[in-house]
């Protein structure tokens, strides 16, 4: 079984800019040869936090193969979004409305729509990182966060943990795997670096949801990859 996490970072800890920029470069686990780059334009509220996103994808060539376009409202940890991946024909709405989140997901003639009830542990996309942020404090007193993910090519929740793996003098690793003991067999962890005290991401280690290419064809397979953040 295989989960295909859209978890997007937005790095969210900025507070004297009401708009930045940064770039994701992700690098093949095996090879070490660059896939992709994420290219994230942010505008903030007047209160410092995430208001609009939008995510530009881009092979080393230079041509872009999908784009992201995210509304941030209350919770933050759920934002609206539209995501589009013009190479594997994979469209991707979530709107959180009146406290339900509405899913609707399109790829290569399979569709789903599946509704959430809202709540302070569901998660979605980039809100992940905002859920990092709001629980800071608690992951680094070494509890165990628990959380619902949704993961659009299932239409499901699924239930997650997020926990310490190591504090040194400039970052915190964190590690995220299924709650399930029988998946978290079947499932690689996900591993993310953060900054110490800027608390902003600085790698994500593992299954992305770009899916691989060869010969100018879809796998159906999808790239693990080292994401390391620049700002």
């Amino acid at each position: 079984m295989k989960y295909i996490l859209v978890i997007v970072i937005n790095s969210l800890y900025f507070n004297n800019s009401q708009a930045f920029n940064f770039v994701g470069i992700a690098y093949d686990l095996n090879t070490e040869n660059i896939i992709y780059y994420e290219n994230h334009t942010v505008i903030l509220n007047k209160e410092g936090q995430y208001k609009r996103a939008n995510v530009v994808y881009k092979y080393p060539s230079g041509e872009e193969f999908a784009n992201k376009e995210l509304i941030f409202s209350s919770p933050l940890t759920i934002p609206s979004f539209d995501f589009d991946n013009f190479y594997s024909h994979t469209k991707i709405n979530l709107k959180n409305l009146n406290g339900v989140a509405y899913l609707r997901y399109e790829s290569e003639g399979v569709s789903i729509s599946k509704s959430f009830e809202v709540s302070d542990y569901l998660v979605a996309d980039a809100g992940f990182d905002q859920l990092v942020i709001k629980n800071w404090d608690l992951l680094v007193s070494g509890n165990v966060l628990k959380f619902h993910f949704i993961v659009p090519s299932r239409g499901e929740a699924v239930s997650f943990r997020l926990l310490t793996k190591s504090i040194n003098k400039s970052v915190i690793t964190f590690i995220l795997q299924p709650e399930n003991w029988l998946f978290r067999l079947l499932v690689d962890d996900i591993t993310l670096v953060y900054g110490k005290y800027d608390k902003r991401i600085k790698e994500y280690i593992g299954l992305t949801n770009i899916e691989k290419i060869s010969d100018g064809e879809l796998t159906g397979d999808y790239y693990k990859a080292r994401i390391k953040y620049q700002y």
